[in-house]
């Protein structure tokens, strides 16, 4: 008895192809008479053949490698795929482990005529997937040249109505209009990104990234141009977005999507994406740690610093204590950098988020008043200066009756410094009334100091330097010590 693996597939291609159920039972009944016994099964399902990463074709390949079988039956030669070349590449793969391919509908022997039968078929399977190509291309060009929707994923800012045609949706609008003005307005895409993913506003019901964002940003439909056929597929079905369709074969309707985005702001920010691409230090900036100088260790008080570490050719970004380069020195834990400063954020942003402007204004302005009552030490030295003056002043009058150059002139300096006093009294004291704050003010206070409002990395990290006076790491917790106190920031 040969040990055999079956495979199987089934896709929504055409609605006579077997299903996986009838592929297995003729595979089973030609093992049954040719003394095969099917050892492991595979199929995949509603997965089209012109795609070859196909999960159970390569687990099927990767299983033929470790020794699991000797053959391999299908039903058709179809069923191993599309496309002639990738056919011939799986089919020398197997065969180069030992392994006979077998499809056991239109199995022509091992002699010559039944290499070119073999040939034929797969041919036949290629033409077949290219002629449904075009076909189907032709029903989706018809949809193109009306500005219907052609499948799949409906672009974020649009929906699909019942005639096929779309339209805003208006929430998701507003987000694509609000990512576009704030790049033309400075942003870094880190921080528009930060801002939405705190905000709770998602994509397709995942958080936003900067690959979603670049590709929000490359989109002319939301400038209102329907886009059909602009790039081509790959032999695995797949959509290759940084090659081009000649002009001639791409359908480019002005005006056929309801927009989003002026032309004006678009090619702004094609402008502006176009220079970071080539600045110089994008890469510096991408390394830059924000928390750099308020990290200290819990365990033997030396600063945490920047560290970073590769593996797998993937960059890793750290902080960690630096105490550990002495001799025998701290076993502090180190911490992941976006963990950390991201921790940092969001208690900066909680801490901030639960100041009620009214209600701070109310309690400043009575700390005020209270201060106000409690004169400062100057103050109450020139209060005391004023009445030895004044007091001097009234034992010259009883004198200057009497004539005298001297008595005249001493009262005129007395004079002139208890006129100095008091406008320095009631200057401290103007000073202390004009220190009030109204809730607007408080709410512009909290704009300037929220971490999502920051425009670049460097901006993000005076933010946080505004607020965070230390950060200290424990082994089993990690304490952020905050200088956000009543009247710091007025």
């Amino acid at each position: 008895m040969v040990k055999a693996a079956s495979y199987a597939r089934y896709s929504d291609e055409s609605q006579r192809e077997e299903s996986i159920e009838a592929q297995e039972k003729a595979i089973q009944e030609y093992a049954d008479k040719n003394g095969y016994v099917i050892v492991q099964k595979y199929a995949d399902h509603h997965i089209t053949g012109r795609r070859d990463d196909r999960p159970q074709l390569q687990k099927l390949l990767k299983d033929a490698a470790a020794g699991l079988f000797d053959t391999v039956l299908i039903h058709k030669i179809d069923r191993f795929g599309r496309n002639k070349i990738q056919i011939a590449l799986n089919r020398y793969a197997l065969q180069q482990l030992g392994i006979k391919l077998i499809p056991v509908a239109e199995y022509f022997g091992d002699g010559p005529h039944a290499v070119i039968m073999e040939s034929v078929m797969e041919g036949l399977a290629e033409f077949y997937s290219l002629n449904l190509a075009q076909e189907t291309m032709k029903g989706l060009l018809i949809n193109a040249d009306k500005c219907r929707y052609n499948g799949g994923r409906v672009l974020y800012g649009y929906k699909v109505n019942e005639e096929q045609k779309y339209e805003l949706n208006l929430e998701e609008a507003e987000i694509v209009k609000e990512i576009f003005e704030r790049v033309a307005d400075g942003w870094a895409y880190g921080a528009i990104i930060r801002d939405l993913n705190a905000r709770g506003i998602k994509r397709r019901g995942r958080l936003w990234g900067k690959n979603s964002i670049h590709e929000m940003l490359k989109n002319e439909r939301y400038t209102g141009v329907y886009l059909f056929n602009r790039v081509p597929k790959t032999v695995n079905n797949k959509r290759n977005s940084r090659i081009k369709k000649p002009d001639d074969e791409i359908i480019r309707i002005e005006g056929g999507m309801p927009q989003i985005v002026e032309r004006e702001l678009f090619l702004r920010v094609q402008e502006i994406m176009e220079k970071r691409k080539h600045e110089p230090h994008s890469r510096v900036k991408k390394r830059l740690y924000l928390l750099t100088g308020l990290v200290e260790c819990g365990e033997c008080g030396a600063a945490y610093i920047g560290d970073s570490a590769s593996r797998s050719k993937k960059e890793y970004l750290y902080y960690r204590c630096s105490g550990g380069q002495r001799r025998g020195g701290c076993s502090n834990k180190r911490v992941q950098k976006n963990e950390l400063e991201q921790i940092v954020i969001d208690r900066i942003v909680g801490m901030i988020r639960e100041i009620d402007p009214v209600a701070f204004a109310e309690e400043y302005n009575a700390y005020l008043l209270e201060q106000a009552a409690t004169k400062s030490e100057a103050v109450v030295e020139l209060e005391a200066e004023l009445k030895d003056l004044k007091k001097k002043v009234d034992n010259l009058l009883d004198v200057v009756e009497d004539g005298g150059a001297v008595v005249r002139a001493r009262l005129r300096k007395y004079s002139a410094r208890i006129s100095e006093i008091e406008s320095a009294i009631e200057r401290a004291e103007r000073a202390a009334r004009a220190n009030r704050v109204t809730p607007e003010q408080v709410k512009a206070i909290i704009n300037r100091l929220d971490p999502l409002g920051a425009k670049s990395d460097n901006e993000l990290k005076e933010k946080i330097r505004g607020v965070i006076s230390k950060i200290i790491i424990y082994p089993g917790k990690t304490e952020i010590i905050s200088s956000l106190e009543m009247g710091k920031y007025v």
